[in-house]
C-alpha cells in the first residue's frame, strides 16, 4: 500500500503486508494520488506547487524521480495495464479538465485523448487497455461515469448518468466489476456493479 500522510505538506509512505509504514522519500511536499505501476516497480503521483500541479514518477529500485508534466494542473495519475503510459486529468488546453495519456518514461509528449465542454476527471484504463472509464462533471446532472474506447472513434458512452453523483470509478483486475461512489441513498456510499 502506498499513501500520503499529513496536511497540505505530506510525506509519501509505503506500508508492507505486516503493517509497517516507512517513508519512500524524505521530501515533504503536497503529494497526492499515489498509484503503483502494474509491476510494482514505480509510483506515479501528483505534486502541487505555486506554479500548478504536476505528475511525477518515482522508480523504487533506482530511487529516482522523473517529472512528466510542467504546466497547468495535471493530477490523478493512473497507469495503463502494461505500465508503459500514465493517464491523468489536465486543464492544460483551457479552463476545463480533459484526459491525457503520456509515456511513463517521458520519452514522448502527452496526447489529449478526450475533452469536451464538461470537466473530465478520474480516468481509469480498463485491464484490456482499449477503454477508459472516467467521471464527467455536468451542470445539470451532477457527476456521471462514462466509458471511452481508445481505438477508433473516441465517442464517450454513458454508464451511470442519474440525478445522483457518481464518482471515483475503479475496475476489477478481470474487467468484470465496476466500483464507484454515489450519493443516491442520501449519503456517499460505495457501490459495485
Amino acid at each position: 500500500l502506498v499513501y500520503v500522510h499529513g496536511g497540505s505538506v505530506r510525506q509519501l509512505m509505503a506500508v508492507d503486508e505486516h503493517g509497517a509504514a516507512r517513508p519512500l522519500l524524505d521530501d515533504r511536499r503536497a503529494f497526492g494520488h499515489p498509484r503503483y505501476s502494474p509491476d510494482g516497480g514505480r509510483i506515479a503521483f501528483d505534486i502541487q506547487s505555486a506554479q500548478g500541479t504536476d505528475i511525477w514518477v518515482y522508480d523504487l529500485a533506482a530511487r529516482t524521480l522523473q517529472r512528466l508534466t510542467n504546466n497547468a494542473i495535471n493530477d490523478r495519475p493512473e497507469w495503463t495495464p502494461d505500465g508503459r503510459k500514465v493517464l491523468y486529468s489536465s486543464n492544460r488546453s483551457g479552463i476545463h479538465y480533459g484526459l491525457w495519456l503520456q509515456a511513463a518514461d517521458g520519452s514522448a509528449p502527452a496526447d489529449s485523448i478526450y475533452a469536451d465542454a464538461n470537466i473530465i476527471r478520474e480516468g481509469v484504463v480498463l485491464p484490456d487497455g482499449h477503454q477508459v472509464i472516467f467521471r464527467e462533471d455536468t451542470r445539470d446532472n451532477g457527476r456521471d461515469i462514462l466509458m471511452l474506447p481508445l481505438d477508433g472513434a473516441r465517442t464517450a458512452v454513458p454508464l451511470l448518468t442519474t440525478p445522483a453523483d457518481e464518482l471515483m470509478p475503479r475496475v476489477s483486475p478481470d474487467g468484470k466489476w465496476l466500483t464507484y461512489v454515489s450519493d443516491e441513498s442520501g449519503q456517499y456510499e460505495v457501490y459495485v456493479r
